[in-house]
Parts: C-alpha cells; structure tokens; sequence
C-alpha cells in the first residue's frame, strides 16, 4: 500500500509517518500542493493524509489535484488532518469531496488502521457506482444516437416526399405544356418546395446550435430587459389560462447571448410548462446575480467557477420521474403523443446554454411541476459584439469580377456558378484544391477572387487552400464557405471572410461586394 501524506508540519507529518509505515505500507511526504500534485502523476497512491492549511492554497484548491482523471469522486480516498477548532473546516472538506478526518495528536495506529480500510471500502464502493454511472451514460449516449438518427431521417424523409413530389409534378406539366396550367398553379409548386427546405435549413440550424456547431451572434444583454420583451410572445404562447410571474432581481449583471437564441430557449421552457400544466397553473421566471465557487463546481461537473446571471423558470405542472428528467435535453426525445412534438425545443435549449458558456440545472418530481436554472456567464458592457451575415449592408447585387470557385460537389458547384454568372460576374471552376492552384498558377492575374468550400476531400481542404492562396497570390481575395460558421472552424479561418450554407442569393451578393468594395488598409 502507498500513503501519502501532505502537511508542511514536518513534525507531525513525521509522526504520523511513523504510526502507518510498515512492511507493507510504503508513505510518501509532500509539504505543500505542488509537491502533492508532482507525486501523485509518478504513481498512484492507496490513500491521502491532507492537512487543512497549506503554504501554496485554500482547502478547495488543497483537495483539487486528487480529482485528476476522475468526474465527481477522488482518485484515491483522502483523509483529512484536523486540528482543534478546525470542525467547520472538516465540514467544507467533507462537501468538498474527502472521506474522513482524524484529529492531530488523538489517534493511534490502530485507529489508522480502522480509519484506512473504512475509507478504502467507500471510495471502492464510489468508483464501482461512478464506472456504472458511466456504462449508463454510454448506454444512453448510444440510444441518444440512435434516436438522432431515426429522428433526423423521419423528419427529413417528409421533406424530401414535397420536394420530389412537386419536382415531379413540375416537370409532368411542362412536359405537358405550362399553358394548360395557370401561373400560380406553377408558382404553388415551387413555394412548396421552397418552403420545405426552409423547414430543413431550420431543422439544421437547431441541430447545429445543440452540438455547438453554428456561432451564436452575441451581444452584450440585459437579462431583465429581454424576459420583459419576450412576455408578449410567452403570453401567446402559454394561452389564457396560464399565469406567468417575473421576480426578477435588481442591478442583474449584464451578459453576452445571442438574444434571438436566448428568446427561442425561453420560449421553449415555457411551451414544455404549458403542456406539462395542462392548460391551467404558474409559470415563474426569476433572475439573479450568484458567484459559483469551487465546491459547486465539484459537483457540478458542467460548471465553471465564476461570476453567472441564474434564470430560474419553474412551473406547477405534473413533473416528471428521473428517468425522463435524466433525457429531457436529448434531441428528439419527447414524451408527447406522436406528431404533437418534435423534441428539439429542450435539447435547441441546452445547446444555446452550453454555446453561450453556461450550463443547466434541473430538478423535478413527479406531480409536484418542475424547476430548470440556467446558469450564463457574467460580461462587462464593454465585451465585444459579434457581428452577424444578416447585419451587413445591402450593397450593388453585381459586379464584373472574376471569380474561381473551388467546390468537390458537381451539383453544387453548378448552381454556384450559374448563381454568379447571373449576378454579372465571370467564373472558372475547380473541383479541388489542387486544380485550383494549377488554374491560379496559370491565371492568378485575371482572378479576382476565389470562392471555396472549406470541407473538401483530398490532401488540401479550404482551409490550406486558403493559406497557399495569401502567401503566393495576395492579390487574390478569398471568401470561404461551410456548412459550419467562423467559430466552429479552426482559429487560423478568422483571418478569411466565411458565409455559412444554405445561404441566399442576396446574403451571397452583398458577402462579394462587401468583398470587392473594400477600401485596402494602405489606401
């Protein structure tokens, strides 16, 4: 057995010391946490002897290093070294994760003895429940997956059914000659289509947004003053026989969020609330300004310590059992009757959270409603605003310029072209990064922009593209696109204009002139 023992009381860590070490037990003594921290990535220890004041940190930060590699419980059991007058200080320990404390000077070595297999046997016992609650948790994911997946080819597969139904029926009646049919029996058809994968690109932004895959357009906010703008559409949304109630706290600390997400997530709580109540009950929004501290983040394994603005949203409906409260936040789990729900609202919720820096709480029982906290990081009023593809200024729609346009997809590279050439501009196209230097080499002088997708196959994607494109053709502009956003791409893509898929003809006109209009830095 390896012990080892944390105390800068030389004296006394030698004394202890001498009541455990054995044949069998082998002690170590660290005197401060950096010593303890270096010790312990040598080789695991049995057990820990840790003093309540150290040199180098407070008892959270003493504690901290002997939850290396774990979730929630210590690598091995700590047993803390109390002093007269210290009990409150035990208390925190015991919070904070330690198993037990013995008093200086009042033990013996069987004492030590007892001491050490009683905390043994618990932390055996915590890793066994801990390594079931993971085998759990990877059960779960897999049926996440699942779930996903059936989820997505369910809801995708009826959009798919419009769009090939009517591409159909298009082509039936211009086979069949358009003049028997009106124009608004053509144009019906192609909104159909149109609006259906509208459907799809939504459906793909709220994935995006609970995988933290699409950026968030931050500014900074107040909490209070977005809960009120959003009541009238609460309001609507909950019905007449619900009553809603907003104590919200005073001088609440101004965070960053992207404020449409943040009116969406409220809004989804509160539609969760109407169906859980039936109709008839309270709805409760509160705010508050609450500093998270080390042991909150100990059990917390989401949390970050730090300064958080708390909404609270709790209702008086019919609860839920933990085994739905564990999957609330999955995408596409619901509870509700079949076609009433499409499960995206709580996980669209629990990604903006997450994006946003934040994380969820939620504690239910059944018949007795539900209470979700969501916990956003504190910003002071100077932090930076995200600038969005919809703020720009509507520019000229055309232009004359050249543009290579570098895309692995055949299709997609068609319409983009086809899209540019109506716009006014002339093109050139490459299906990979490769044929695209070849081209640039050849003609560099009479391209004025290349336009690529970031995700391509082969050995040079956008990204690397990009770079060889600044260093020997820096007269050449770039604007990348993908189905992902600047923030979910590597850091080195900032310094690139990025438009993010499925983008609109304007937002693609006014990204390019914005482009070529631009003033150069030397000018």
């Amino acid at each position: 057995m390896r012990i080892l023992i944390v105390d800068a009381d030389v004296t006394e860590a030698a004394h202890l010391r001498g009541l455990l070490a054995n044949e069998d037990v082998i002690v170590d003594i660290a005197a401060d946490i950096a010593e303890a921290d270096a010790m312990q990535g040598a080789a695991p220890y049995d057990a820990a002897f840790l003093a309540t004041q150290l040199p180098d940190g407070d008892l959270a930060a003493s504690i901290r290093p002997f939850y290396k590699g774990r979730c929630g419980i210590t690598a091995c059991p700590v047993v803390m070294l109390a002093g007269r007058g210290e009990e409150a200080a035990m208390v925190d320990a015991l919070r904070l994760g330690a198993q037990d404390y013995v008093m200086r000077g009042e033990t013996n070595g069987e004492g030590l003895a007892l001491t050490l297999h009683k905390v043994r046997e618990t932390h055996q016992l915590r890793c066994a429940h801990a390594a079931a609650e993971v085998e759990l948790m990877q059960h779960r994911k897999m049926e996440a997956i699942g779930q996903l997946t059936s989820g997505i080819a369910h809801d995708f597969n009826n959009l798919l059914t419009v769009v090939i139904g009517n591409a159909h029926l298009l082509r039936r009646r211009f086979e069949a000659g358009v003049e028997k049919y009106g124009p608004e029996d053509i144009a019906e058809k192609f909104d159909a289509i149109s609006d259906v994968c509208e459907s799809g690109s939504e459906m793909v932004r709220r994935l995006m947004v609970f995988t933290r895959q699409r950026a968030l357009e931050k500014t900074v906010a107040d909490v209070n003053a977005v809960i009120r703008d959003t009541m009238a559409l609460l309001e609507r949304a909950l019905g007449g026989g619900i009553e809603i109630e907003t104590p919200l706290g005073a001088d609440i600390w101004p965070v960053a969020v992207d404020v449409v997400e943040f009116q969406n997530t409220l809004i989804n709580f509160a539609v969760n609330a109407r169906d859980a109540m039936e109709g008839t009950g309270r709805l409760t929004i509160e705010t508050e300004n609450v500093t998270l501290g080390d042991s909150y983040v100990m059990r917390h394994g989401a949390a970050q310590p730090g300064r958080y603005v708390m909404i609270a949203i709790s209702d008086t409906g019919c609860g839920m059992v933990p085994e739905v409260t564990a999957r609330i936040f999955e995408p596409f789990f619901t509870t509700k009757p079949s076609g009433e729900g499409t499960g995206l609202g709580l996980a669209m919720a629990y990604g903006f959270v997450r994006q946003s820096g934040g994380h969820i709480t939620v504690y239910s029982e059944k018949g007795h409603g539900t209470v979700f906290r969501l916990y956003l990081p504190a910003a002071s009023a100077e932090a930076a605003q995200d600038v969005g593809d919809d703020d720009m200024m509507m520019v000229s729609q055309s232009g004359r310029e050249r543009i290579l346009v570098v895309e692995d997809d055949t299709e997609l590279r068609g319409f983009v072209v086809h899209l540019l050439e109506r716009m006014g501009y002339r093109t050139l196209q490459a299906p990979n990064g490769r044929v695209a230097l070849e081209i640039l080499r050849r003609e560099h002088e009479r391209i004025d922009l290349v336009f690529s997708d970031v995700v391509m196959p082969g050995p040079m994607n956008g990204v690397e593209l990009a770079e060889q494109v600044r260093r020997h053709f820096p007269q050449v502009k770039i604007l990348l696109t993908s189905g992902y956003s600047e923030k979910a791409l590597p850091l080195d893509l900032v310094r690139e204009p990025v438009i993010s898929k499925p983008y609109r003809r304007e937002a693609l006109a006014a990204r390019l002139r914005a482009i070529f209009d631009k003033v150069p830095e030397h000018a």
